[in-house]
C-alpha cells in the first residue's frame, strides 16, 4: 500500500473545498473598505463594518487553517497506519518463513531418517553375507556392488542435507587434533579396491613429519574421500593417482593428483558452485549431483584453509591441494579423552531398533563377533531389559515409536551409568551434540558399516571401567 502524502487525494479534495473561502476573503479584503466608505458616511457606522471585516477575515482564516491541519493530520494518520500495516504484514510473512524453514528442516530430518534406516538393514545383510566363506566369486561380486551402491545412496542424500546446511549457515565443526596421514592412510587402504579395478597406479608420498590438523575428523575425512573419489572416478584405467601430504609453515597440506581427463579452464570458473558437472555427458556418464566439490571447499573455508585447483586443460590430469590450519599445542579440543575398552566379545549390549530388518541384520552381525544381544523395539522393552540384564552398553537409534532415544539414554545413562552409540539418519551437527548430551559416546549416521560399528562400540567403556575410573 502506497503512502498518502500532501499531493495525494486527501490535498486535492481539501485545495477543492479551500480555494473558494480564499478567493472570496482576498475579494472582501480588496474592497472592503471602498464599500464601507460608500454605505456608511458615518465614522460610528464605518467601525462597525470594520469589524465585522475583521470578524470574517478571522473566521475564513480560522477555517483555512483547520482545514489544512486537518488534511495535514489525515495524511500522517494515513501514514502511520500504513506503516503499522506494513510492519504487521512483515512481521507475519518472517514468522511463515520461520515456520516454513523449520517445516524444510523437519521434512529434511524426517526423509534422512526414512531413506537411512532401510539403507542399514541392506547393508548389514550384504556385509553377513559378504562373510560366508562358500560364496563363489560371482555372489561376492554382486553382493560387493549392492553394498557400494547403499554407500553412494548415503552419500547422495549426506550431500543434500549438507549442502542445505551450509545454504543456511548451519553447517558446523567439531575442531579437535587430527592426525591427518592417519586419515590419508585409511582411505587409500579404502579405495584400493576401486584402483585395482580400473588398473590405477598409486603413489603415496605421504610426508615423515607428524602432521597435525586442527579440524574436524569426520569433515576432514570426507573432504578427502570426495576428492580422491573424483580422482578415481576421472582417470582412465592405467592411470596415476598421487596423494601427497606435506607441512607448509604453520599450514598442513594434502594434494591429490591425477593423470585423468584434465579440467578445462572455463569449467575451473564454476567448478566449486553447487550442481556442477560441466556438460550433460559428463552427468550420464559417471553420475552424481554435483555436490562434492561444493562442499569440499565450502567445508575447506569453514576450517580458515583453502582449496586450490590446478589443471592444465582437457585431457592434462587435475590437481586439487587442501590448506589447514597447523594445530597448535595447548589449543582447545573439544574430543572427549579416548578410553581403552575391553574385548568386545564379552560385552552384552543392548540393541534399541524399531525397524524390524535393520535390528535382526544388526543382532546378527554382533552376534557373529561373540556379543550377547538384548534386543528392544522401543525405548519401554529397553528400559525392562536394562532393569533384567547386566548391560555393558547400549546401541540405539533416536527415532523409537514411543519416546527418543535421547529421552531414553539419559535415564539409562543416569540410572545404570551405561553409556552407548546412537545411529540414526538424523544427521545434523545439532543432533550430534544433542546424543552427546543426553550420554552416548558417539553418534553415528546410517547406514553403519560393520567396522565403523566395532571402532565405535571399542570407544564405549564399561559401566565398571567408569565406575573404577
Amino acid at each position: 500500500m502506497a503512502e498518502k502524502t500532501p499531493n495525494g487525494s486527501d490535498w486535492r479534495a481539501t485545495l477543492r473545498i479551500v480555494v473558494p473561502y480564499v478567493i472570496v476573503a482576498g475579494l472582501w479584503i480588496l474592497v472592503s473598505d471602498r464599500v464601507a466608505e460608500l454605505l456608511a458616511p458615518s465614522v460610528e457606522r464605518f467601525g462597525q463594518i470594520a469589524m465585522i471585516k475583521g470578524l470574517l477575515f478571522v473566521g475564513v482564516s480560522a477555517t483555512l487553517l483547520l482545514m489544512v491541519l486537518r488534511a495535514e493530520f489525515g495524511a500522517r494518520h494515513a501514514v502511520e497506519v500504513d506503516r503499522a500495516d506494513l510492519l504487521n504484514r512483515e512481521q507475519a510473512a518472517r514468522a511463515r518463513a520461520e515456520s516454513a524453514n523449520r517445516a524444510k528442516d523437519e521434512l529434511l530430518a524426517l526423509v534422512s531418517h526414512e531413506m537411512r534406516t532401510p539403507l542399514t538393514a541392506v547393508l548389514a545383510s550384504a556385509e553377513i553375507l559378504l562373510q560366508d566363506q562358500q560364496l563363489g566369486a560371482e555372489q561376492k561380486e554382486l553382493l560387493t556392488a549392492v553394498r557400494q551402491g547403499v554407500l553412494q545412496e548415503a552419500q547422495i542424500v549426506g550431500d543434500l542435507l549438507d549442502t542445505t546446511s551450509m545454504v543456511a549457515g548451519k553447517l558446523q565443526l567439531r575442531l579437535e587434533r587430527t592426525e591427518v596421514n592417519a586419515i590419508l592412510e585409511i582411505l587409500l587402504k579404502e579405495s584400493a579396491h576401486g584402483m585395482d579395478e580400473k588398473s590405477l597406479t598409486i603413489r603415496s608420498e605421504l610426508s615423515r613429519e607428524d602432521l597435525v590438523a586442527r579440524a574436524d575428523q569426520r569433515r576432514l575425512t570426507q573432504v578427502i574421500r570426495n576428492l580422491l573419489n573424483n580422482a578415481i572416478k576421472f582417470t582412465p584405467s592405467g592411470g596415476t593417482v598421487a596423494v601427497r601430504s606435506a607441512l607448509d609453515g604453520d599450514r598442513v597440506v594434502v594434494e591429490v593428483e591425477d593423470t585423468g581427463m584434465g579440467i578445462g579452464e572455463d569449467l575451473q570458473k564454476r567448478l566449486f558452485e553447487p550442481f556442477e558437472q560441466g556438460d550433460r555427458s559428463i552427468t550420464r556418464l559417471y553420475g552424481g549431483l554435483g555436490l562434492g566439490l561444493y562442499l569440499t571447499r565450502g567445508i575447506v573455508e569453514l576450517h580458515g584453509g583453502k582449496l586450490v585447483l590446478h589443471s592444465a586443460g582437457l585431457g592434462q590430469g587435475s590437481l586439487f591441494r587442501v590448506e589447514l590450519p597447523q594445530w597448535v599445542q595447548g589449543s582447545e579440543s573439544l574430543t572427549a579423552p579416548s578410553v581403552s575398552a575391553p574385548a568386545l566379545s564379552n560385552r552384552t549390549v543392548l540393541l534399541v531398533e524399531d525397524n524390524v530388518d535393520t535390528l535382526r541384520a544388526l543382532a546378527r552381525l554382533l552376534g557373529r563377533i561373540g556379543c550377547t544381544v538384548i534386543p528392544a523395539r522401543n525405548a519401554a522393552e529397553a528400559v525392562r531389559a536394562a532393569e533384567r540384564g547386566d548391560i555393558s552398553l547400549v546401541i540405539c537409534d533416536i527415532g523409537l515409536p514411543d519416546r527418543t532415544g535421547w529421552d531414553l539414554m539419559k535415564q539409562l545413562h543416569a540410572q545404570k551409568g551405561l553409556g552407548g552409540v546412537a545411529i540414526s539418519g538424523f544427521s545434523s551437527n545439532e543432533d550430534r551434540e544433542r546424543s552427546l548430551a543426553s550420554g552416548f559416546n558417539l553418534h553415528l549416521v546410517k547406514p553403519v558399516t560393520f567396522q565403523d560399528l566395532l571402532q565405535a562400540m571399542e570407544s564405549v567403556p564399561s559401566p565398571r571401567a567408569q565406575a573404577v575410573n
